[in-house]
């Protein structure tokens, strides 16, 4: 069953490794706030949303926001290629079923914010245009906020 995680919950733990062979802990990002875009190269909102994404991680990832795609898809070439090609530089790592199911994140796209002291702060399913202003609303108001 999908679900969403709570405002307010406390995030659940995950280690996962990127394409890069970066390994992000979401346990050593305590004091950052953390974007996480659950998406598969098959879902055409997905294919929407991703541009808006790269515009946050080149816009805000400078300003201490750590970003972090995870596709569902579990053929790394083919999601090598996907990102290849519009030359997206964004973290990315092969989803982590466990990871996934304990974040709701089975239909996608699926994005979540965490603050600074690990809590979500905000989730989305699904992907209009213009919806990532609200995201960028949050994002900016918790870069906003001073560390625990």
């Amino acid at each position: 069953m999908t679900h969403v995680l709570e405002i307010g919950s406390v995030a659940p733990e995950f280690a996962l490794e990127t394409l890069d062979g970066e390994v992000v802990d979401l346990s050593q990002l305590k004091g950052q706030v953390v974007l996480l875009d659950f998406w598969a190269t098959s879902c055409p909102p997905c294919k929407k949303e991703l541009p808006a994404i790269q515009a946050i991680y080149e816009e805000y990832g400078k300003d201490g926001l750590v970003v972090l795609t995870i596709s569902k898809d579990n053929d790394e070439a083919k999601v090598r290629s996907f990102l290849e090609e519009p030359g997206y530089t964004f973290p990315c790592a092969l989803e982590d079923e466990a990871m996934t199911e304990s974040y709701g994140g089975g239909l996608v796209p699926y994005v979540v914010l965490i603050d600074r002291k690990g809590i979500v702060r905000y989730t989305h399913r699904g992907y209009d245009a213009g919806d990532e202003r609200a995201l960028i609303s949050e994002i900016e108001n918790l870069l906003a906020e001073t560390s625990p």
